[in-house]
């Protein structure tokens, strides 16, 4: 193994828990999930950032899948997919 390579594993799985669909948790309620996000040349250096996960509780059983791209920076893309997974939950009524 490199050295450096645990710290950044560390920081880099510390920032995936950050946002995406898990930033819409209530209390009483558990999520997996799984972020994900890239900066593409291919993009012109615009991120991709992508939530997906399962969120549980007494009276909840929801997945959601966020996808998106175009992101002018990384946290730009995690707000968008915070408030798209914020917005739908609250449509439907969950």
């Amino acid at each position: 193994m490199t050295p450096g390579y645990l710290p950044a594993a560390v920081s880099m799985r510390a920032r995936a828990a950050i946002g995406g669909v898990n930033a819409t948790v209530a209390a009483g309620e558990r999520a997996t999930f799984k972020n994900g996000w890239l900066s593409r040349d291919t993009e012109h250096g615009r991120w991709i950032v992508n939530s997906a996960g399962r969120i549980t509780g007494e009276r909840t059983n929801l997945v959601l899948v966020m996808l998106s791209h175009g992101n002018p920076d990384y946290g730009a893309g995690v707000g968008h997919v915070e408030t798209i997974a914020a917005l739908t939950r609250q449509h439907l009524g969950v």
